[in-house]
Order: structure tokens, then C-alpha cells, then sequence
């Protein structure tokens, strides 16, 4: 049995969604992540409801800071 992986998403898209499919983990667990301000949209941390587009910088920051180059 093969296994396939999840279809893109298509965008715009919510962010709890796009979290989910870049991290392979269920809706409300990336809902979890975006409520501790661990996931930023541009910059910007993202909220719930927020919408993802193709042009968007989607970050994942474990403690909230921005990553050293």
C-alpha cells in the first residue's frame, strides 16, 4: 500500500489549514500554535481567521523571535 501525501492546499486558504498541511499535523493542533504566537504571516504574528495567499512568508518561531541568520 502506497502511501500519498496531503493535496496543497488551494490558496488563499486560512492559516490553521495551511499550518496543518506545511507541518503535517491536525487543524486544532496548528490552531494551538497560532494561539502561543509561534507562527507569523509577513512579519506579522498570525491569528486565528487569518487568510494565507501565494505571496505570503508563512514563519514557524519556536520561542517567538526571529531566527539567527
Amino acid at each position: 500500500m502506497e502511501i500519498t501525501p496531503k493535496p496543497a492546499p488551494v490558496l488563499p486558504t486560512r492559516i490553521n489549514k495551511y499550518v496543518a498541511w506545511q507541518r503535517s499535523i491536525s487543524r486544532r493542533e496548528a490552531d494551538k500554535l497560532i494561539e502561543a504566537g509561534t507562527i507569523f504571516i509577513n512579519s506579522r504574528k498570525a491569528v486565528l481567521g487569518d487568510k494565507v495567499t501565494a505571496s505570503d512568508a508563512v514563519e514557524f518561531r519556536y520561542s517567538g523571535k526571529q531566527p539567527k541568520a
